[in-house]
């Protein structure tokens, strides 16, 4: 739920739970500020991955992301899709009433002259109001930037990527 305090980990072992209820957080944050090492075609990778993770967000973007370790490098590939159902499951309810409500007053007038003035971009919402975000075009546009590629990345952001269950339940 997006009103959950704490990320959770679908699918724990029976019998199992987590460390403590922020544990799975860190898994949350990991491709935060994520910087590259460097860059190679896939196609030189020819093992299988040694680990594999899946991210999926509140708004429906899915990353999959596999994991190799060599030569004391870490490495990712990533690839990113978009699932409909998953966005839906945790639509935000005021999103379908900020489409349909109007903006200004009771009547549908205008809030303020300034409101009045602004103009409309593409979208149809006015200038200065944040964009309506199209995951579906995002998540094809990661996927069209990453497919075909392995990054190095930091040991310690691949161990914060593909941190084991184990380490997050009580022992």
């Amino acid at each position: 739920s997006r009103t959950d305090a704490n990320f959770t980990i679908e699918k724990l072992p029976k019998g199992k739970e987590l460390s403590s209820p922020s544990a799975p957080n860190s898994l949350a944050s990991a491709l935060t500020a994520l910087s590259l090492a460097d860059v190679k075609p896939a196609s030189e990778v020819t093992e299988k991955p040694d680990v594999h993770a899946t991210y999926r967000t509140f708004d429906g973007l899915v990353l999959e992301l596999d994991g190799w370790t060599g030569e004391d490098k870490r490495f990712i590939a990533a690839s990113a899709q978009y699932d409909a159902a998953l966005a839906e499951r945790f639509k935000v309810p005021s999103e379908d009433k900020e489409a349909t409500k109007p903006s200004g007053d009771s009547e549908g007038a205008p809030a303020s002259k300034e409101e009045a003035d602004k103009p409309a971009d593409e979208s149809g919402t006015s200038a200065g109001a944040p964009p309506k975000q199209d995951v579906a075009a995002e998540a094809q546009k990661l996927h069209d930037t990453l497919n075909g590629w392995i990054y190095e990345v930091p040991e310690y952001k691949y161990d914060a990527i593909f941190k084991p269950l184990s380490e997050m339940l009580k022992k």
